[in-house]
């Protein structure tokens, strides 16, 4: 019985995730497709990635190589020292490093992503 609980809570998040987020204060959404791919982005820009479960509450998310923006891609390649490089002739584009550890935390409706420097991002269901 108490392993049959086990596989639950762990499949729990799996599942759970799958979806449309929108950020909690923020004009954000995140997307988590079935196929272990996801998008994130808002109405400027938005940009993609896989993802995968380390353990029942790690995930780990990968970035892909580039942004899309409103006016058209911005190319997006890993440095050696494992940030991202990119160019942009005109204003600031803030970036993720390209892949990152997260822990993860649905309760009704919530999910709760802290990365790796312990910062906290919350999402509310949006679908």
């Amino acid at each position: 019985m108490l392993a049959v609980v086990a596989l639950l809570v762990s499949c729990s998040n799996k599942s759970s995730i799958v979806g449309r987020w929108q950020q909690d204060n923020g004009p954000y959404a995140l997307e988590f497709f079935k196929d272990g791919t996801f998008g994130f982005g808002d109405n400027a820009m938005s940009f993609d990635g896989k993802y995968s479960f380390v353990d029942d509450t790690h995930m780990k998310m990968e970035f892909s190589g580039g942004f899309h923006t409103l006016g058209g891609q911005i190319a997006v390649s890993p440095s050696p020292d494992a940030g991202l490089k990119a160019t942009l002739s005109s204003g600031l584009l803030s970036m993720q490093p390209p892949s990152t550890n997260t822990t993860v935390s649905i309760s009704g409706g919530e999910l709760s992503l802290t990365d790796e420097h312990d910062k906290i991002l919350k999402y509310k269901r949006a679908n």
